[in-house]
């Protein structure tokens, strides 16, 4: 596994920064075109899938870097999680990837201007110390991809290390982790790996890591004091899936402790009305587009609630059994009644599930924090929510 980057794409307002000239030495393209932004982006939108995979474009925006996720609306409920948009797109080609839909270009955007990005961060954690903030980078691509090019993840593992009321979250399907293991990371990031059996990865999820290589590198994070997370989503449903899946969590904590994992998530397949041609042009072999799918009230493609609701009971019980019952596991972008019906539990909006990963945490990982958590704090019209 690696990423021959080919092109880079520069937007001539950022030439000069040093981060422009680091990241053309470190992936060394065979071509380098200095343009505009607008006619990049324009020239981009009908750029050949392949070719774009292998591309990146430096430039820098002009909207906000640190946002909410954007979540879904009611009666879904989201987790609350902040993101930081450094990098947009992936050069991983994933068949289910929400952002081959979503954004209009498969080149991938490095935004340059980091001081702004770290700057917004530590305004608005500033401003509301009674919040404990989640921050990824891993919401519009994958946190460590291309670290090794643009070396965000440690300089963000240093800011964060010094923040009180924040913990740093890098998703990744990759095992580019050796150039992190030894930072001082005050204990304030967590690891994260996407999982899915190999079965899926070989056919759905090409150009990542191999599960053994992930669970593997996560070990090796784990030993290095950071804190750990996994993302199950999507949950595929085929017919071996019960198999595939009860082995994938079995390997999962053979390898790692259940006293260092953060949380758990567990999200099933699901994409906009029209996503399945996209995934049908760039990925004809796959057949996610063919499962047993309904539009749901949130306007996206599911699957139907029986399938759902089997898909994560089964995996709940798979994580108790092998990881013990202080786990946090929780669903992503799910209804109130799932909740219910599959941990006996409903968190009652958005705020009240933020102020359910502060309690667990503070309880597991008291030294994150230096105030307990309140309710109330949560509940108080989240006024940080106006990021946007």
């Amino acid at each position: 596994m690696g990423y021959k980057i080919t092109r880079v794409f520069v937007d001539n307002h950022v030439k000069k920064k040093a981060i422009v000239k680091d990241f053309i030495e470190k992936s060394k393209p065979r071509k380098i075109i200095f343009t505009d932004q607008a006619h990049v982006k324009e020239g981009l939108k009908t750029y050949p899938f392949d070719d774009g995979k292998r591309s990146v474009f430096l430039s820098q925006s002009k909207g906000r870097y640190f946002k909410t996720c954007p979540g879904m609306e009611k009666p879904y409920i989201c987790c609350n999680l902040g993101v930081l948009n450094i990098i947009s797109n992936c050069p991983m080609s994933c068949s289910y990837c929400f952002l081959q839909f979503y954004l209009n270009s498969p080149v991938t955007t490095v935004h340059t201007d980091f001081s702004r990005v770290t700057s917004e961060l530590k305004v608005t954690s500033k401003a509301h110390p009674e919040i404990f903030f989640r921050v990824t980078t891993g919401e519009l691509s994958d946190s460590l991809a291309l670290d090794r090019e643009t070396g965000f993840s440690a300089r963000l593992i240093e800011i964060f290390k010094d923040i009180p009321n924040a913990i740093l979250e890098l998703k990744t399907k990759t095992s580019f982790v050796n150039h992190l293991l030894r930072l001082n990371h005050g204990g304030r990031t967590v690891i994260s790996w996407s999982l899915n059996p190999q079965r899926v990865i070989d056919k759905e999820e090409k150009g990542t890591a191999s599960l053994e290589k992930r669970i593997t590198t996560a070990s090796k994070a784990q030993e290095a004091g950071y804190l750990l997370g996994f993302h199950f989503d999507p949950l595929i449903h085929y017919p071996q899936w019960e198999k595939d899946y009860e082995e994938t969590v079995k390997l999962l904590f053979e390898k790692v402790s259940p006293f260092r994992i953060a949380w758990i998530s567990l999200g099933s397949l699901r994409f906009a009305p029209g996503m399945e041609e996209e995934i049908k042009r760039a990925h004809p072999s796959s057949k996610l587009p063919y499962g047993e799918m309904v539009v749901a009230s949130c306007g996206k493609k599911r699957y139907v609630k029986p399938i759902r609701l089997r898909l994560y009971q089964k995996m709940i019980d798979w994580i108790k059994k092998y990881g013990g019952q202080d786990v946090l596991v929780y669903l992503c972008m799910e209804t109130p009644e799932a909740w219910e019906k599959t941990m006996s539990f409903k968190p009652e909006s958005t705020a009240h599930l933020d102020f359910v990963f502060a309690e667990s945490l503070h309880q597991r990982f008291e030294y994150l924090f230096t105030k307990k958590p309140l309710l109330n704090d949560y509940l108080k019209g989240m006024e940080y929510k106006g990021l946007e």
